[in-house]
């Protein structure tokens, strides 16, 4: 004789048991989505926040990478315009008519020696291998967000003593030393524009960081939201369920009984 109370409640015990078996995989695995059955459209949008998560914490570190770069070719023209103050200073000296020419041959040499020095820090100033201020730092790209064509490209003109005017200085005579000052002064101003540059895009690697780290932040809560279970509710519910499951117990235990007393009045 077919049950039904029994098959009710034996329907109760199978899903209560299908749900309690799920709330503790969710508190075991701290995941209210641990498959894709658990929550389809869930599971992708959370699968989309954490890509795009990751591809910010990429870009972090590529932007990082380029303030360290800047950081680097900026500390190199800082020497570099020492040496041009330094260099000034023996220009200036050099104009006045006191000097003989033992002096200004002696002030030649100072000057040789300090644009040399300026070209090397313009020839070997490197980050990871490439050079930053020998003119062949140009159109180079860095990744700065999440996403294909989220790029910077960046330039840094070329920093070379014959580009800046002053790879033939001569102070032989007052007019050449007033020359080559001049050419200094332009020198100077060059360099600073070069310098100022720099720092604009530092500033903006800068601030591209701190926004790429706020909304890293943020993707990452929408995605715990929607991925994480929530401890509190998930053992609320597991109480709920084994108390479902008891009764459902309860149930079939006490429609075995009935079935049996009934065919009893029939023996």
């Amino acid at each position: 004789m077919f049950n039904v109370s029994q098959a009710h409640a034996i329907f109760g015990i199978n899903n209560s048991q299908h749900k309690i078996q799920g709330l503790l995989k969710q508190l075991e695995t701290g995941k209210r989505i641990n498959k894709a059955a658990d929550d389809a459209s869930g599971l992708a949008i959370a699968n989309q926040l954490k890509t795009q998560a990751d591809g910010l914490g990429q870009a972090i570190k590529n932007t990082n990478n380029g303030v360290a770069l800047m950081n680097i070719a900026d500390s190199a023209l800082q020497e570099y315009s020492d040496i041009l103050s330094k260099i000034r200073d023996k220009a200036s000296q050099a104009v006045s008519d006191s000097n003989s020419a033992d002096s200004r041959t002696a002030l030649k040499n100072d000057i040789d020696a300090l644009v040399n020095s300026a070209q090397k820090i313009s020839q070997n100033t490197q980050y990871n291998g490439i050079k930053l201020l020998d003119g062949s730092f140009t159109d180079k790209v860095f990744q700065t967000g999440a996403y294909s064509g989220e790029t910077t490209s960046v330039s840094i003109s070329n920093t070379d003593t014959s580009s800046l005017g002053i790879d033939a200085l001569t102070v032989d005579t007052s007019a050449n030393a007033t020359t080559s000052l001049t050419a200094i002064d332009t020198a100077i101003k060059s360099l600073d524009g070069i310098r100022s540059n720099i720092g604009s895009v530092t500033q903006g690697f800068e601030s591209r960081v701190r926004n790429m780290k706020t909304t890293k932040v943020n993707i990452l809560s929408a995605e715990s939201t929607i991925r994480d279970v929530d401890e509190a509710q998930a053992k609320a519910d597991l109480d709920k369920w084994n108390v479902r499951n008891q009764a459902a117990t309860f149930a079939f235990s006490m429609a075995a009984q009935t079935q049996q007393n009934i065919l009893r009045l029939f023996q």
